[in-house]
């Protein structure tokens, strides 16, 4: 028989604790809570699409990178080199040309979805977080064509935040074009069969 209390209790018997000591534990208490803390799907809520529209086509304006990058994204993800920087996790290349010259130098590195893909908003996820970080939105989408057709990979990254709010995202003007409005709200425009 075990005398060991639910893991809920340790949890929070932890926590408890740390706040009593030194600022070493206040991490701790910050790294229970963001591991626990879970990521929601709200693609049903019309206010948390931003600038976005679950269901709407667009098409990749730049190559972009495919990777998995632990403790970045949720997931595959897809963004500029410049962007992944942004991380301090991120030991690859700096350009998609940079990578197609010697891919065998970043063996983790998935590849290179070509600039023309489109890609279909598939949902749109939410995490609060502890202090500063608050509210966080996540938007993925399906690759419609292409090498890596049927993968769903987060496109945050591929994403300006909604002025003035500054939580919500929009698609960036620079990476993402619009071509076709959601299925959901009516007939799609603006793609053609051969698109897709």
């Amino acid at each position: 028989m075990s005398f060991l209390p639910p893991s809920k209790t340790i949890r929070w018997l932890l926590m408890a604790g740390c706040l009593f000591t030194q600022t070493g534990c206040v991490v701790l208490v910050y790294a229970l809570y963001d591991t626990h803390t879970p990521t929601r799907d709200v693609s049903a809520n019309r206010e948390c699409w931003g600038g976005y529209e679950i269901g709407s086509l667009y098409r990749l304006k730049v190559d972009a990178f495919i990777a998995n990058v632990r403790f970045y994204s949720n997931g595959i993800a897809l963004a500029t080199g410049t962007e992944f920087k942004r991380s301090g996790q991120w030991g690859g290349p700096t350009t998609t040309q940079e990578y197609k010259a010697a891919p065998q130098n970043w063996p983790d590195m998935m590849g290179v979805v070509d600039a023309g893909t489109l890609l279909r908003v598939a949902k749109i996820k939410h995490r609060r977080y502890l202090g500063d970080d608050g509210d966080r939105y996540y938007v993925f989408a399906s690759i419609v064509n292409g090498l890596w057709k049927g993968k769903t990979v987060e496109i945050t990254e591929l994403s300006d935040y909604v002025k003035p709010d500054g939580n919500f995202l929009e698609p960036s003007p620079q990476l993402l074009e619009k071509v076709a409005t959601s299925q959901q709200n009516g007939a799609t425009t603006g793609l053609t069969t051969d698109d897709e």
